[in-house]
Formats: C-alpha cells, sequence, structure tokens
C-alpha cells in the first residue's frame, strides 16, 4: 500500500521523527516543500505559508524553533513550522545540507556554489543570524553534521572531522573513507 495521502513532491530528501509533546509526529523535506504527519503517515499537511522556493534539502526542530535549508532558501518558523520567514545563512544560494544542535548553538553544513568552498555556519539565536564556524577545517566539501557527547562530527567526501570546542576548532578523525556522499547518524 502507498501511504502518501497529501505528501507531493518528487524526491523526499530528509525524514525527522519528533515526539516531543507526546504525539510522534515526522516531518519531510521534499523538492515542493515541507510536510507533516501525526497519524504514522496516513496523511500529510504541507507546512509552506511564506515560502516563495520550497525546494528543501534538510529539517530541523528543537522545541517550537524549526529550520529548513534547501537548494536556493533556508526558512526559519519559531511557531512549529506554521508559518516560515527566509533566513540568511552564508552566500546565495545556499545549497543547505545539515542542521545540528550542539552546546547551546545550532550549525549548519553547506555547498557554497560558484567555486566557493563549502562552510560551517553556527548560530547562537535561534538561527536568526549565524557566523562562520570553519577557520581551520582541512577541506572545502561539507556534508552532515551530528553530536556524539561532547563531540561534534562533520562528514566530507572521504573523511570526518570533529570539534570539542563548540566548533572553533576543527580535527581529523578518520580518513581514506571509500564514501562519495557520506551521511551521518548519532545518537547521544
Amino acid at each position: 500500500d502507498t501511504l502518501s495521502n497529501g505528501l507531493s513532491g518528487n524526491l523526499i530528501n530528509d525524514l525527522l521523527y519528533d515526539n516531543t509533546g507526546g504525539t510522534a509526529i515526522i516531518y519531510a523535506a521534499t523538492d515542493s516543500g515541507i510536510y507533516r504527519t501525526n497519524d504514522y503517515g496516513d496523511n500529510w499537511t504541507a507546512l509552506n505559508n511564506g515560502m516563495q522556493d520550497r525546494n528543501m534539502s534538510t529539517v530541523f526542530k528543537e522545541g517550537d524553533l524549526m529550520l529548513v535549508g534547501g537548494f536556493d532558501a533556508n526558512y526559519r518558523s519559531t511557531d512549529g513550522g506554521n508559518n516560515w520567514s527566509a533566513i540568511t545563512i552564508g552566500n546565495t544560494p545556499p545549497r543547505t545540507h545539515s542542521f545540528v544542535s550542539f552546546q547551546n548553538a545550532i550549525f549548519c553544513a553547506q555547498f557554497q556554489p560558484g567555486g566557493t568552498p563549502h562552510a560551517v555556519f553556527k548560530s547562537t539565536d535561534g538561527g536568526l543570524t549565524w557566523t562562520h564556524s570553519d577557520s581551520n577545517l582541512s577541506t572545502p566539501a561539507t556534508y552532515d553534521m551530528a553530536k556524539l557527547g561532547s563531540r561534534l562530527f562533520l562528514s566530507s567526501y572521504n573523511h570526518v572531522e570533529y570539534s570539542t570546542d563548540g566548533g572553533y576548532t576543527w580535527g581529523y578523525l578518520v580518513q581514506g573513507i571509500p564514501v562519495s556522499f557520506p551521511n551521518l547518524e548519532m545518537e547521544s
């Protein structure tokens, strides 16, 4: 059986599970916006109010704060995704890959088009403003981020880097991973 009532788009780029309020909710970042289901995927509701560009690649949620990143735009919501405002993270267009919360900040990994190296950005005000957090990264390529204990991890073309000081400095963890687009999944 296909359970996609209300979910549109050809590509689902990211899924996020949230059980904060005791109700299981899944959010989907798709090439046609953000969708939510609270009935295990039987029905999906579009959450695209305020979005001009809806080609989204990642979704982040912490309480009522939500951030979504896409291929041409980034958005922020403070009401659980019901309304969105555009935000600027780095260069335009952004090509945002992932968000992660770590040590009282939110981090964002981005691909920067036009020959500009990929980048990591950090926000300490809930995603309103962003600063570079990649001054000594050894790679110009950033993809996915994850946290585990006191370490923040960043995947690249063929290695993983980590930070223990909130993204100020980075070090190698693993080199020579034979993958072209690594995704990290960790729980703390």
